[in-house]
C-alpha cells in the first residue's frame, strides 16, 4: 500500500508553455525495497522474505530515508546521469540550451529529479537547468484525477489477450515464458527455501482486479527486482551470490528475463497501458523542432514501459535484458526535420561489468518498432497510433497537457 505522507510543505503543479526539440521520459532512481507483496503471491505468505532462506537487507543497510525512496547511491547516480546527459549533448546539442526537468508527485521521482537538475547544471556553466515541480501526466488515473482507472474487465481481457500471443511461440516475450518454470526453480535453489511454498508451485492467476498474482510475481517482484535494486544501492546482491561478474550476467540475462516477463503481462495490456502510457500524446504535442530546449520527464518504469507499449517498441540497452527498465532508464524523443527519432537511455547500476564501467554514466541503446530498428516517424502518424487505443479504452482523458494545471498540493507520496 502507497502512504501519504504529511510533508509539512506545499508543491506546485506547473503549467508552463514552451515547446521542446528533445524530451525525455526516464524512471526514477534506485530505491530501497518493498518487503510487502500487498497479498499478490501465496496469500498466507505476504513478505519477500517468507519466500527465501536468508531475510532480505533491513531498512537500515539501504541508506534510504524510508520504504521506496532513493538510497543514497541511487541519488549519486541520478546526480552523474544527469551530468553525463549534458556532457554527451543528448538533451539538444547547445549545452547552454535551457533544460526543465519535471517529476511525478512520489518523493523518489521529486528527489531524482532534483539530483538530475545538479548533475546538469554541474555541466553547464551558466546553470540553466531547473526543477519546476510536479506534472500530472505521469499518474493520469491515480492522485492527478485525470480519468477513471481503466475497468478491471477490460484489465483482465486483455492480459489474457497478451498471454495467448506470448504463449503462442511468436511473441518478443515467448522464450521468457516458456523457460519461466525451469528459471523459477534456479532462482528458488538461489535463494534457498523459505516458510512459503516454491515460487515454482503457486499457480498464476489473474486476480479480481485484474492483477496478475502467483508465483511469477514473487519471483519478479519479491526477489529479481530486489537483486536490481540491492544493484543500485551497493549492498550485496542476492546475499553477495550474484556480486561477482559471473553472477551479474546470469541475473542480467538469465534471470532479469522473467523480470521482464512479469512486468510486461502484469502492466503492458493495451488497457492498463492506456493511463500510465497516455503521456505519450502530450510528449508528442510539445516537440517542435524550432524551440531549442529539452524537458526531462522523471517519473516510473510503468510509463517507460506503457509507452513503448502503445508504439510498439522494443529496446536493448548496456548489460541489461532486452526491455528491462532498471532505475533511470528513459526514451528520449526528438526532433529531427519533421520526424521524431526515439532513443533509449540507461546506466551501469555498478562497477561489476568492465564494458559499462560507470555508474550513472549514459548508455545509449537501440530502438525497435515491430523488428525493425526505429529510424523516426512523423508526428502526426505516432498520434494517428496512440488516440484510437485511448479511446478504446476509456483512456482519451488520460492524455492532459504534459505538465497539467497549476495547483497547490499539501502531500506527497511516498
Amino acid at each position: 500500500m502507497t502512504k501519504l505522507l504529511r510533508a509539512g510543505f506545499s508543491l506546485w503543479i506547473v503549467t508552463l508553455a514552451s515547446s521542446f526539440d528533445s524530451i525525455l521520459l526516464v524512471r526514477h532512481c534506485a530505491r530501497s525495497m518493498y518487503p510487502t507483496l500487498r497479498r499478490r503471491g501465496d496469500p498466507n505468505f505476504d513478505n519477500a522474505n517468507n519466500y527465501t532462506a536468508q531475510p532480505f537487507p533491513s531498512e537500515s543497510l539501504w541508506s534510504a530515508e524510508g520504504e521506496g525512496t532513493c538510497t543514497s547511491r541511487g541519488k549519486d547516480i541520478a546526480r552523474t546521469f544527469g551530468k553525463s546527459l549534458r556532457a554527451q549533448g543528448l538533451l539538444e546539442g547547445n549545452p547552454e540550451a535551457p533544460v526543465i526537468v519535471v517529476a511525478d508527485n512520489i518523493s523518489r521521482c521529486i528527489v531524482s529529479a532534483e539530483e538530475i537538475v545538479k548533475g546538469l547544471n554541474v555541466a553547464s556553466p551558466s546553470n540553466v537547468a531547473t526543477y519546476n515541480g510536479i506534472t500530472r501526466s505521469l499518474d493520469p488515473s491515480g492522485w492527478a484525477g485525470l480519468c477513471a482507472p481503466e475497468d478491471a474487465k477490460d484489465r483482465t481481457m486483455t492480459m489474457q489477450a497478451m498471454i495467448r500471443e506470448v504463449a503462442s511461440g511468436g511473441h518478443y516475450l515467448s522464450d521468457a515464458w516458456s523457460t519461466r518454470r525451469q528459471v523459477q526453480a534456479e532462482l528458488q535453489d538461489l535463494v534457498g527455501a523459505g516458510a512459503a511454498p516454491s515460487i515454482s508451485t503457486i499457480s498464476d492467476h489473474i486476480n479480481e482486479n485484474g492483477i496478475y498474482v502467483g508465483g511469477l510475481f514473487v519471483s519478479s517482484q519479491g526477489m529479481i527486482e530486489n537483486f536490481i535494486l540491492e544493484a543500485g544501492a551497493g549492498i550485496p546482491v542476492a546475499w553477495g551470490r550474484l556480486d561477482n561478474q559471473t553472477g551479474r550476467q546470469y541475473l542480467w540475462e538469465r534471470l532479469s528475463p522473467l523480470n521482464v516477463l512479469y512486468n510486461r503481462i502484469n502492466h503492458n495490456g493495451e488497457a492498463p497501458a492506456t493511463r500510465d502510457g497516455a503521456v505519450i500524446v502530450g510528449i508528442l504535442r510539445e516537440l517542435n523542432n524550432s524551440t531549442p530546449g529539452s524537458l526531462v520527464l522523471v517519473g516510473h518504469d510503468t510509463n517507460v514501459d506503457n509507452v513503448a507499449a502503445l508504439l510498439d517498441l522494443t529496446w536493448s540497452c548496456g548489460p541489461f535484458a532486452d526491455n528491462e527498465s532498471p532505475p533511470q532508464v528513459g526514451l528520449l524523443f526528438e526532433m529531427h526535420g519533421n520526424n521524431v527519432r526515439i532513443k533509449v537511455v540507461c546506466t551501469a547500476l555498478d562497477h561489476s561489468d568492465p564494458a559499462f564501467p560507470v555508474p550513472g554514466e549514459v548508455i545509449v541503446g537501440e530502438v525497435r518498432k515491430g523488428k525493425a530498428v526505429f529510424t523516426g516517424a512523423p508526428v502526426s502518424r505516432l498520434l494517428g497510433e496512440v488516440r484510437p487505443k485511448l479511446s478504446r479504452w476509456g483512456g482519451s482523458d488520460c492524455a492532459g497537457p504534459v505538465f497539467g494545471q497549476t495547483e497547490r498540493l499539501s502531500s506527497v507520496v511516498v
